[in-house]
């Protein structure tokens, strides 16, 4: 009987030790009082002879050497018990915990060398040479553009110079002189228009806008342009009023930049900035205002119209953004469209009106080829074309008229024959009186 309670207690005492984390010893106190109740009882029912008294003392001297050894086994039990639950707790919370350090640390990584990468790239990748014509002075002067002025010029001086009065060194004055002042021109033109063009893709990386090029001596360099523009023409007397004309040019070029937003006619006062350029060099072919020249400024006034027109409509929204009031911004595209078109029907009869009226000697292929260039402007309106090509066909054509107008004439006389005549006439009797 004895023997049955020790094991029931210690079973007992040992698996609710085990199960439960904080009440072991109470277990264990609970089940040796039960133990140390019943073997009292046992006592008391039985004799109380000398025998007894030693075997009970036995009995409770092992039960308590065994519950002692049962004591030890199950703290130790219970503390390897504990020790396995919170190992296991503290490596799962460990591992989630280092998983989400690992986790946050590889992102934090991933993200950095992702940064790293783009501060690399940005930073690294090589910028694509811009060039010689991009380069800030060059963006400055805007050199295709004074390029294209020039050439006017030199067309208006080759188409107008009398059959051997062709002089290199006037027709040089005459080149350098328009380029000078047409590099002023822009310059201030840029100057003027540095708050507007930060509003515009367009315009925005241009030196003045970017800071590359100082305000302050860019406002020099242009006035020192204009004045070395005027001068080398100036400088001969004969190229004084050319010269005059080119000053007042870069007056006009300003006004008009001004204009671009007040009004929508900035667009046919700025036209005449470029119809000037073919008179300085008619002017000084001839030393005066006559009939080749006139005929050159009115077929560049008449195709700068839907020149510019079109490329308005391109950069329409651009134009809406900084402030400017041109036309396909302050009127619907129908309406862009029509004046465009009137300008480019009104050009195809001006070279022949010109040729019948003034009776002034250029060869017919140049009078078609003027035509021809104003009837292509005419072209999107008949086959559908974009507005950017229309610009594109516009700078196509021009040149090729110039060229045309240039050296198809040089083969006829600019003097009628009746005043070669006359002038023989007059020669021969100064030489009878001579002699």
């Amino acid at each position: 009987m004895l023997s049955k309670i020790i094991k029931n207690i210690s079973k007992s005492g040992v698996t609710s030790a085990i199960k439960s984390k904080n009440g072991g010893c109470l277990y264990f106190q609970n089940y040796y009082m039960k133990s140390s109740s019943s073997i009292t009882r046992l006592n008391s029912g039985s004799n109380n002879n000398h025998t007894n008294i030693i075997l009970n003392n036995k009995i409770l001297n092992k039960q308590q050497n065994d519950n002692k050894i049962i004591y030890n086994n199950i703290f130790e039990e219970k503390n390897q018990y504990l020790k396995r639950i919170y190992s296991t707790t503290s490596t799962h919370t460990s591992n989630t915990t280092a998983t989400d350090i690992n986790s946050t640390t590889v992102n934090d990584n991933n993200e950095k060398n992702s940064t790293e990468q783009n501060q690399s790239t940005t930073t690294k990748q090589p910028q694509k040479p811009k060039g010689f014509l991009r380069g800030p002075y060059m963006t400055l002067i805007k050199l295709p553009i004074t390029v294209y002025v020039t050439l006017t010029a030199i067309a208006g001086y080759v188409a107008a110079c009398p059959i051997g009065a062709f002089d290199w060194v006037v027709l040089s004055q005459v080149s350098i002189g328009t380029f000078l002042a047409s590099c002023s021109a822009n310059i201030h033109n840029q100057d003027m228009e540095v708050q507007h063009d930060r509003k515009m893709p367009r315009t925005k990386d241009r030196p003045l806008v970017v800071g590359t090029i100082n305000r302050g001596k860019a406002w020099a360099g242009s006035m020192a342009l204009l004045t070395l523009g005027f001068g080398t023409m100036a400088i001969t007397p004969s190229l004084f009023i050319p010269g005059t004309l080119a000053a007042c040019n870069v007056l006009l070029y300003c006004w008009y930049t001004d204009l671009k937003r007040v009004t929508p006619l900035n667009t046919w006062i700025g036209a005449f900035v470029g119809a000037i350029p073919p008179l300085i060099g008619s002017v000084a072919a001839t030393g005066q205002f006559e009939s080749i020249g006139m005929l050159l400024a009115t077929f560049m006034y008449i195709w700068q119209i839907p020149h510019f027109l079109a490329l308005s409509q391109v950069l329409r929204e651009q134009y809406r953004g900084a402030g400017y009031k041109m036309l396909s911004v302050t009127h619907e595209k129908q309406t862009v469209d029509r004046v465009s078109l009137a300008h480019a029907l009104f050009g195809i009869p001006l070279p022949f009106l010109f040729d019948h009226f003034f009776n002034f000697n250029v060869h017919p292929i140049t009078l078609t080829c003027m035509a021809l260039s104003s009837a292509s402007l005419a072209l999107p309106f008949i086959t559908k074309i974009s507005p950017k090509r229309l610009y594109i066909i516009s700078l196509i054509s021009l040149p090729i008229t110039l060229f045309l107008s240039c050296f198809l004439r040089q083969p006829y006389a600019y003097y009628d024959d009746d005043e070669e005549d006359e002038k023989k006439d007059e020669n021969n009797k100064i030489k009878e009186i001579e002699k």
